[in-house]
C-alpha cells in the first residue's frame, strides 16, 4: 500500500520472501553473510496473506518466491502450499532455487496444487567431485531424483550450472553434460555459464588466498575477480560450452541470454496459436529449435 507498482507491471511479477538466512556452505556465496547462518521462517499464514492482499490489489501478476532455497528448512514450504491450496487463492506462482536434498514427490504435488507454473533448478554441477568441492551439501543422486519428479510433474524448469570451479576440469564438465543429456526434458531451458565469482571473506575466497591466485588486501570489486581452475582454462571452457550450445536447442551461454527481436516476435505469434499458457522461455526454445533445425537442412 505504500508502494507505486505500476512501473513494475511490465514485469507482471510480485517478488516475495518467505524466510531469511541460510543454513548452507556453498563455497562462494555471501547469503549467509548478508542474511545469517540459520533459517528465519515467516509464519505460512503470513505468507498467504501477502499473497492473498497483494492480488486483491494488483490484479493479475505472478508471484515469484525469491528465497535462496525455496524448500528449506524442511517442510516450510509444504506448509505455505498447504495454506494457500486451503484459501483456494488463485494465482500463478513461481520460485528460485529447489534444494534437491528436500525435494520429494509430496512438494512437487502440493506446488503443482498451488499453482506453481515455473521453477528454477540451481544445481550448479553435476559432476560428484565438484559439488562435494563446491560445498552444495547433496550429491549427483539427489539431482537425478528432483529432475525425475521435475518430469513427472512436467513443471517448466530453467536449470542453471555454473563452470569453473574448483576441481572442475574436463571430464567433470562432460559429467554435468551427460546429466543434462540424459535427465533434463529438452523443453526446459538450460543456462551455462564460466567463471564463479570470488566475494570477500567466503571459503572460495579463502581457497584462493591459500592457492595464491588472489592476495590479502586485494580489491575484488574492480576489476571483479574470478576463481581459476588448476585442470581447466577459462579458454577451453567458454570453447565447451560454445560447443554444447550450438548442438543442443534447449541449452544457452549465459552471455547470450536476451533473445533477438524477431525471435520474440515469431515466440508472441506461436503464442497466439496455442501456446499461450507455457512459460515463454518454452515458446522461445520452440524457435530456437525449430531455427537449428532448418539451419542443418
Amino acid at each position: 500500500r505504500w508502494i507505486d507498482f505500476d512501473p513494475y507491471r511490465a514485469k507482471g511479477v510480485y517478488s516475495i520472501q518467505t524466510k531469511r538466512g541460510c543454513s548452507h556452505g556453498c563455497i562462494y556465496c555471501t547469503y549467509p553473510m548478508i542474511e545469517g547462518k540459520s533459517f528465519r521462517p515467516r509464519d505460512p499464514s503470513d505468507v498467504a496473506d501477502e499473497i492473498e492482499q497483494a492480488r486483491d490489489r494488483l490484479g493479475d501478476v505472478t508471484f515469484e518466491f525469491v528465497d535462496s532455497t525455496f524448500n528449506d528448512p524442511e517442510g516450510h514450504a509444504e506448509a505455505i502450499c498447504r495454506e494457500l491450496i486451503r484459501r483456494k487463492i488463485d494465482v500463478r506462482l513461481r520460485t528460485m532455487g529447489i534444494n534437491p536434498r528436500n525435494a520429494s514427490e509430496e512438494l512437487f504435488e502440493l506446488m503443482v496444487q498451488a499453482g506453481f507454473r515455473q521453477i528454477d533448478a540451481t544445481p550448479d554441477s553435476a559432476s560428484p567431485a565438484v559439488l562435494r568441492k563446491i560445498g552444495k551439501g547433496f550429491g549427483l543422486p539427489a539431482i537425478q531424483r528432483m529432475a525425475r519428479l521435475i518430469r513427472q510433474f512436467d513443471l517448466p524448469t530453467m536449470w542453471f550450472f555454473l563452470f569453473g570451479g574448483p576441481g572442475e576440469n574436463e571430464s567433470t564438465f562432460l559429467e554435468t553434460l551427460s546429466f543434462i543429456d540424459t535427465f533434463i526434458n529438452p523443453l526446459d531451458l538450460v543456462f551455462m555459464s564460466s567463471g564463479m565469482r570470488i566475494y570477500p571473506n567466503t571459503p572460495l575466497h579463502r581457497i584462493a588466498l591459500r592457492e595464491g591466485s588472489v592476495h590479502p588486501g586485494e580489491s575484488l570489486l574492480y576489476p571483479p575477480r574470478f576463481y581459476a581452475p588448476r585442470g581447466i582454462s577459462f579458454e577451453r571452457l567458454d570453447s565447451l560450452i560454445v560447443s554444447a550450445t550450438q548442438e543442443r536447442f534447449n541449452c544457452v551461454p549465459a552471455w547470450q541470454t536476451s533473445p533477438s527481436a524477431d525471435m520474440i516476435a515469431k515466440a508472441i505469434e506461436m503464442r497466439k496459436n496455442g501456446y499461450g499458457d507455457e512459460p515463454m522461455f518454452r515458446t522461445l526454445l520452440r524457435v530456437r529449435k525449430a531455427r537449428m533445425q532448418a539451419d542443418k537442412m
